[in-house]
């Protein structure tokens, strides 16, 4: 497969995903109100004294959120299919962090995917890695000396926005990630996480990326 075929297939793949999106929204609403009316009715049969007819609400209700949960099933399952196709091999992931032993302990945790790696010690590095490569995901840390990790994530934004960021807290810094999602950033992790955890987000964030 050439680079133009390469293209076309992703681009494909990004409108299934899309469309697989809209329709799961679509139906997870579909749900929700079902549930408020078939709530809403019963309190109304119950109010009326009318047990027969809450009988029949309940039973009219459930069939139609099972036919609705039995069609998000299939739509999950077309999304997981999807997302199996995806290759995580040839991506780039550049991990920035001040602390030796995070920059050690994410490339370990990332090396079964079989991503290619490349690390930064600080802001500056990592923007100086950018210019020379193209990074599908930088994992970054808020606090380091210098360069911080909000200034290093406006710098993508406005001159990488095709890179990912995934921003990491340190515990008890929820309003800093809140902060960095507002500016861009796709996802963040609290230290201390384990190389599971770490390894579940980033193959999340990529396997969203390469569909779309």
């Amino acid at each position: 497969m050439n680079t133009e075929q390469q293209d076309e297939y992703r681009e494909s793949r990004c409108t299934q995903w899309k469309d697989l999106e809209q329709t799961l929204q679509s139906l997870r609403k579909k749900k929700e109100l079902a549930e408020s009316l078939r709530k809403a009715n019963v309190k109304a049969a119950r109010k009326a004294n009318e047990p027969e007819e809450i009988d029949s609400i309940e039973e009219r209700y459930q069939k139609e959120i099972t036919r609705i949960e039995s069609s998000i099933t299939r739509v999950e399952k077309k999304m997981s299919a999807l997302e199996s196709e995806k290759d995580l091999e040839k991506e780039r992931v550049l991990l920035v962090d001040d602390e030796r032993n995070i920059r050690l302990t994410l490339s370990r945790s990332l090396e079964a995917l079989g991503v290619q790696i490349e690390t930064a010690v600080n802001g500056e590095e990592a923007l100086q890695k950018l210019q020379e490569d193209e990074f599908a995901l930088l994992l970054l840390d808020l606090k380091m000396p210098g360069m911080d990790g909000m200034d290093v994530l406006h710098q993508v934004q406005e001159r990488w926005p095709k890179t990912r960021v995934i921003v990491i807290t340190a515990h008890g810094t929820i309003n800093s990630a809140v902060e960095a999602m507002k500016l861009g950033a796709v996802d963040f992790i609290q230290k201390p996480f384990s190389p599971a955890e770490i390894r579940e987000l980033v193959t999340k964030v990529l396997n969203r990326r390469q569909s779309c």
